[in-house]
């Protein structure tokens, strides 16, 4: 690698001595670099390259600015300036300013490049900078591989691909959150809206839809409602025993933090920030994590002793159920199963596809409807039958049972007010998996400046997604 480009790139390391920084190879990638504080010993940067160069840079220096924050127009050149130093011109001058985005304690900055026939601009083929009120660059990731963009031979007008797309269109009822952070006028309260289902992504310039399940999702279906069995104590599901001791406690952010094992903090060699990180799996424990009025929203468990027999799907189902009978239906909600293939595999170093765990989710509905953004996912090991992990969004244990369902408008209402805002707008669609763009329409709410997700099903207020923290240029 070039010792003169990975020298410029120390100067971006904010609160350090260039002279003062080593640059390593990472391990096992020749090409991928650390940077090193020599005093202390810590990386405090890294960068990847590959054969177009630059691939992507980032530091970690957490120190805060004694400067800042800086205006605007100094941020994005700061980002012009790194484009001008580390790529090449013939890609450099073909990139324009796509949008700046705040994000409170960061703004991002993406650059693009656009085709030359039409002069639209092609998505993920530039650059993208995450800089700091201040102005140290803390991230940079390089899109730009040799564009290829596929030119239709006819296009259809945008009034016809409002009809097509308006022909798959579904309001699906469901109970959400006007959340703050996403909605204009949000409040953080509860409704009975009608959703707009994600299915239709574009519709292709020649006039194919282009759908969910071309990306291989599939839309949600529902094997009925959940058989609730006798219930049963929380840490008996979870497999603790009399042997069984809790080793430590803690009260977070997150929740409050059990971890039980039979094995003492000694025996296990761990220290108790292992412990309180619900995320991170350590043989023998068991870890539980309680929000504030005691209801779980996580748990992992590392249990490593086989069966004769392995478990089967219904005996897994089984035990899954009882978790949902004993934690989740104290609030009288109801649970519908998730179709999908349950079961979990992993591979062994002969390459043979074994079970190692079933997989379980479950929606929430409250008075029939389906509440929004409420998933349990429960994992069963098919070797010992023990619970694994538990997954809950806090929407779970939210209190809806006041909630007004009588609906002041129909489906079809809801849906003109829909129909009224959308337009369809013609842009560069990127296949992730090819690299190849081609021309589709894709919904466009100009009137509203941000997209119609769901209407509110008494009011006939619209939701609209807040995107006043988004520049865009043209």
């Amino acid at each position: 690698m070039n010792k003169t480009v990975l020298d410029k790139l120390k100067t971006y390391i904010y609160g350090f001595d260039v002279l003062e920084i080593d640059v390593f190879p990472a391990e096992g990638d020749p090409n991928s670099f650390d940077f090193i504080d020599r005093e202390e010993d810590e990386v405090i940067a890294s960068a990847n390259f590959d054969e177009e160069g630059l691939a992507n840079f980032s530091t970690y220096n957490d120190e805060e600015s004694q400067t800042g924050p800086l205006k605007r127009d100094v941020l994005i050149n700061k980002a012009y300036t790194f484009i001008d130093e580390f790529y090449p011109r013939d890609f450099s001058e073909t990139l324009c300013l796509s949008a700046l985005i705040d994000m409170d304690d960061f703004t991002m900055i993406v650059f693009n490049q656009k085709d030359k026939k039409f002069g639209f601009e092609l998505p993920n083929s530039g650059v993208s900078f995450s800089i700091m009120p201040n102005g140290t660059i803390s991230h940079v990731e390089r899109d730009y591989h040799k564009v290829e963009v596929i030119y239709p031979k006819s296009c259809i007008t945008a009034e016809k691909a409002k009809n097509i797309f308006l022909q798959e269109l579904r309001l699906v009822p469901v109970i959400a959150k006007y959340d703050k952070d996403t909605y204009v006028n949000g409040d953080n309260r509860y409704y009975f809206v009608y959703e707009i289902e994600d299915y239709v992504m574009e519709v292709g310039a020649d006039g194919k839809l282009q759908t969910i399940e071309m990306f291989g999702v599939e839309r949600q279906q529902y094997a009925g409602k959940v058989y609730l069995s006798d219930p049963a104590d929380l840490y008996t599901l979870a497999g603790l025993t009399e042997d069984h001791m809790k080793i430590y406690e803690s009260k977070t952010k997150k929740g409050r933090i059990e971890v039980w094992s039979k094995k003492n903090k000694q025996e296990l060699a761990v220290e108790n920030a292992e412990l309180a990180e619900i995320q991170l799996a350590i043989p023998d424990t068991v870890k539980l994590l309680f929000n504030q009025d005691g209801g779980l929203l996580r748990l992992l468990s590392e249990d490593n002793n086989a069966n004769a027999t392995m478990v089967t799907a219904e005996q897994a189902l089984k035990k899954a159920n009882e978790v949902i009978s004993e934690e989740y239906t104290k609030n009288k909600s109801t649970f519908q199963l998730l179709q999908g293939d349950a079961e979990l595999h992993h591979y062994t170093n002969e390459g043979q596809s074994e079970i190692y765990a079933y997989r379980f989710c479950y929606h929430r509905f409250e008075q029939g409807i389906k509440v929004q953004n409420a998933e349990i996912a429960i994992e069963i090991s098919a070797k010992t039958g023990s619970l694994l992990r538990v997954e809950t969004d806090q929407v779970i244990f939210a209190d809806l049972s006041m909630l007004n369902i009588q609906q002041s408008i129909t489906i079809e209402e809801a849906a003109e007010t829909y129909k009224k805002g959308l337009s369809m707008e013609l842009s560069w669609v990127k296949d992730l998996e090819n690299g190849m763009y081609s021309l589709a329409f894709v919904p466009s709410f100009p009137q509203t400046k941000g997209h119609i997700r769901c209407i509110n099903a008494i009011s006939g207020e619209p939701w609209i997604i807040d995107t006043s923290c988004m520049e865009e240029f043209e």
